[in-house]
């Protein structure tokens, strides 16, 4: 079964596709007008400039493209369970390809109705470009408004996001702190020997206090660090979960972690050496499953089994290329 990793995402992560941020230093919520206009106050007292400010945003979005961290988490459904709970009300995640994504605070790419924003029978798609304008009506009669949690609204999605991050073996935080609320909440929900992983540029103190290993730098480049920090934590997803971690091979020594960590590297450096590319590298119950990118002969197949760290195996072809089992 894969492993289950849900991603908790902030401004941060669509700030490098040229989205600003709404908390930081620069942010879009250091201007007192911009949190007015986001308001139900705005909304019903001054509507069109409420919808004004939003249609700003729509604009802005439809020019936006998803980065690289957002492609990487999208990739990674091809070997884990993934869910993305975020915070940010764009849509880069779904265009980037990821599949399971909650919007915490609504959606830009979507409108509802006044009278009843939660009623999820006028919630519809609504092009970026096109204007809303006071006099567009949904579905009720009631003037139309974008699908968003606006301030003086309560953030309902909290409830589905708890139960997602309560199954989750792996639970990664990018591109916001662990302060703001109702996300911060989320916390309390992550099982005590998940994986925890903070890539955030911020100094974040709590971090440590909560047992997570933050990677500090930007969504891009903390995205690629997280995926290696993967890859091991994958090698490893079938050991034991204790403080003693341990694999006994198949003379019945024992092999720490690091050692497995080693014996992977290993076998990369001969795959590499050999000009080839490895599409799937992960740990089994028998020792390791190694996938190429690469579709070679069984002659071929054959020598390169010779050079591997461990007695291998020509498995044939795989899903992408050549297969080979190595035993420990």
């Amino acid at each position: 079964m894969k492993k289950h990793i849900v991603f908790l995402t902030g401004a941060g992560i669509s700030a490098e596709s040229g989205l600003g941020t709404f908390r930081g230093e620069d942010g879009l919520w250091t201007k007192l007008e911009f949190e007015y206009y986001a308001s139900l106050d705005c909304l019903y007292n001054d509507t069109q400039r409420c919808l004004d400010f939003y249609n700003m945003r729509r604009e802005k979005l439809a020019e936006a493209n998803p980065n690289r961290a957002h492609q990487l988490i999208a990739e990674l459904e091809s070997f884990f369970n993934v869910s993305v709970i975020t915070q940010n009300v764009d849509n880069l995640h779904e265009k980037a390809g990821s599949t399971h994504v909650l919007h915490l605070h609504g959606e830009l790419t979507k409108v509802c109705a006044s009278a009843d924003r939660y009623n999820e029978a006028y919630v519809e798609e609504y092009p970026l470009t096109v204007p809303l304008k006071v006099g567009d009506f949904a579905g009720d009669g009631s003037q139309l408004r974008p699908n968003i949690v606006m301030f003086g609204e309560n953030v309902t999605n909290i409830v589905k996001a708890a139960q997602l991050v309560k199954q989750a073996d792996a639970f990664i935080v990018v591109g916001t702190s662990l302060v703001v609320y109702p996300a911060a909440m989320l916390l309390d929900y992550v099982p005590r020997n998940a994986l925890k992983i903070v890539v955030d540029p911020a100094d974040i103190p709590s971090c440590d206090e909560h047992g997570y290993t933050h990677i500090r730098t930007n969504a891009t480049e903390g995205m690629e660090i997280m995926c290696e920090e993967l890859d091991k934590w994958d090698c490893l997803c079938d050991l034991d979960n204790s403080s003693n971690l341990d694999y006994c091979n198949s003379t019945g020594s024992v092999m720490k972690p690091h050692d497995v960590w080693q014996m992977k590297d290993a076998i990369m450096t001969v795959v590499n050496a050999n000009g080839y590319s490895v599409w799937d590298l992960r740990q089994t119950a028998r020792g390791f499953r190694v996938e190429l990118n690469d579709k070679i002969d069984e002659e071929a197949a054959s020598l390169l089994c010779g050079q591997f760290p461990l007695a291998a195996d020509y498995e044939g072809e795989g899903k992408t290329g050549t297969v080979f089992v190595l035993y420990m």
